[in-house]
């Protein structure tokens, strides 16, 4: 059943995966943001979000390769396959975000009583030069995690 329907197995396992990270999200972060913010200042947001790539999202994104490889067969690539994981995963984070001031069970979501006033503290304090420049460089990490991660996985289970 699954091979027959690979990409809707792909598209269901990203979003299933994604969700459950989402879901997930406001039980973590919001302590290790205000554990961490009084000795960190405007960088909370990105140790937080360094760490929580190691813990949240390249881990799902093995998950979601091995599991798929498991379900359909290996993907032409778990580079690639991870790397789709985390594109999926933040098109639906950029959507809970965008959609937060519509109903507080999404602000929550979205974490936004947690992420909005750390963006604006990093934003104030770097200008939106080296604000940008950091978004740019956390992006190309948690790719690059996410890829590796899905390397690792079509590696791990298809020995």
């Amino acid at each position: 059943m699954f091979r027959t329907n690979a990409r809707l197995t792909f598209v269901g396992l990203a979003l299933f995966y994604a969700l459950l990270a989402i879901v997930a999200a406001p039980l973590v972060m919001p302590p290790a943001y205000r554990a961490m913010s009084p000795a960190l200042g405007p960088m909370t947001i990105w140790v937080v979000e360094i760490i929580f790539v190691l813990l949240i999202d390249a881990p799902l994104a093995a998950l979601f390769v091995a599991t798929l490889t498991l379900l359909v067969g290996p993907p032409p690539s778990g580079g690639r396959a991870g790397v789709k994981f985390f594109g999926i995963f933040l098109a639906l984070i950029l959507l809970a975000i965008a959609a937060a001031p519509l109903h507080p069970v999404i602000a929550w979501l979205a974490l936004a009583d947690t992420f909005t006033p750390a963006l604006s503290a990093s934003l104030a304090a770097f200008g939106p030069a080296g604000h940008g420049l950091l978004s740019v460089m956390f992006l190309a990490f948690d790719v690059t995690a996410c890829a590796a991660a899905g390397v690792t996985a079509k590696d791990l289970v298809t020995r």
